[in-house]
């Protein structure tokens, strides 16, 4: 009787334990899911990214989505960046009509309209940001001239993306990523062995990385499929569509 007990009370314990994992693991399950989603936005068809943390936030980047819309604070930056390298591995250039965006695919053509002045603006996404609570997008100092929120700073705005992933083209210009590295040296000796390859410098958090990307492949499916050749030397690698 004494054994029998004991064993009724092991398979409690078991169950009870059970049943404590699954709710954590499912809780933790809901509280990633609705992380990646920001506040505001409404997405279709979204497919992630690796996500990329900043000042111990976690951000989930789109690799692809088909609508996305949304509302919030948007600031702007100028002199004090102009002519850094953005997360897409061009310079900033505070004329020209471009944005950062925490999630949206670099690339992304975005409709901007503020909600005060009701003036609209198409910008290019091309950096990562803003990393400020609340903010939605960075413009460039010529997107907040138009907008007519250079003295501002701040404003109310909406945000459409226009070039969904159901309608990139297929005649773009592709890379592919190999490897990213802290340490330029490690970059280089990895490019020297690779054809048609170049190093492009981002700042992730503050700090620079040497991208390795492969360049020439004129549609999406050419990168792809060089992409799955060197997956198994390379499983981090990823496809790029470059501007």
């Amino acid at each position: 009787m004494l054994k029998y007990t004991k064993t009724l009370r092991l398979l409690s314990l078991f169950a009870f334990l059970l049943v404590a994992c699954s709710s954590t693991s499912y809780s933790a399950y809901q509280t990633e899911a609705k992380d990646r989603t920001p506040d505001g936005a409404v997405m279709d068809g979204a497919v992630y990214d690796r996500p990329y943390t900043v000042r111990g936030i976690t951000y989930h980047r789109l690799k692809s989505v088909k609508d996305f819309r949304q509302s919030g604070i948007a600031s702007w930056y100028g002199k004090e960046e102009h002519g850094k390298l953005t997360a897409s591995g061009e310079r900033y250039n505070m004329y020209a009509m471009t944005a950062a965006h925490k999630q949206l695919p670099l690339g992304s053509k975005v409709l901007v309209r503020c909600m005060e002045t009701n003036k609209d603006i198409i910008v290019t996404i091309n950096d990562r940001g803003p990393h400020v609570p609340g903010r939605v997008i960075d413009l460039s100092y010529t997107g907040a001239v138009k907008l007519g929120i250079v003295d501002k700073g701040l404003t109310k705005v909406t945000l459409e993306l226009l070039n969904g992933a159901e309608i990139e083209p297929d005649d773009g210009h592709f890379s592919v990523q190999l490897a990213s590295f802290s340490i330029r040296k490690y970059a280089k000796d990895l490019a020297d062995q690779i054809s048609n390859s170049k190093i492009v410098m981002a700042y992730v958090s503050g700090k620079p990385f040497y991208r390795v990307k492969v360049t020439g492949f004129s549609t999406r499916r050419d990168a792809e499929n060089y992409r799955s050749k060197i997956k198994k030397n390379y499983p981090g690698a990823l496809v790029i569509t470059e501007d």
